[in-house]
């Protein structure tokens, strides 16, 4: 095998990996309610609709938060992407929240979400990579 073919072989296996890697198969997969467990210990309830609506539930020993939000969410994007708005209420009443996500199968994924501004002069600050504040969820029910 020559020089040309070995760099041809490699390109394509990095383009399969990072096709693959976007997981575009997962399309649909967030639908439903699933539940994790944050680093503080908040459990985290989400139920999302067909309709980019979805509750997002936050519980601890003393409170309980329940948010009515939207969201949009990008299979095409590597990671895929997820912006979480509409908060009417509470810490991100007018603000919004932007993530990456990873699903490992129909029963569970990954999700890091930043805060960030909805006004067109605020930045957008969306995580690069799967931090400390990622969070694990998994399905309760479709």
């Amino acid at each position: 095998m020559n020089k040309k073919n070995v760099g041809i072989s490699g390109i394509l296996i990095l383009l399969t990996i990072i096709i693959l890697g976007c997981q575009k198969e997962s399309k649909g997969y967030l639908l439903g309610e699933w539940s994790g467990v944050d680093k503080a210990g908040m459990k985290q309830t989400f139920t999302f609709k067909e309709d980019n609506r979805a509750e997002w539930i936050l519980k601890s020993a003393n409170m309980t938060q329940s948010f009515d939000i939207e969201y949009k969410i990008n299979y095409a994007s590597c990671p895929i992407t997820i912006d979480i708005t509409g908060f009417k209420e509470g810490p991100f009443a007018g603000s919004a929240l932007y993530g990456i996500i990873e699903f490992k199968n129909n029963a569970f994924f990954r999700l890091d979400l930043e805060p960030g501004g909805i006004h067109k002069d605020q930045p957008i600050h969306r995580p690069a990579f799967f931090g400390e504040e990622t969070v694990t969820y998994y399905r309760v029910k479709h």
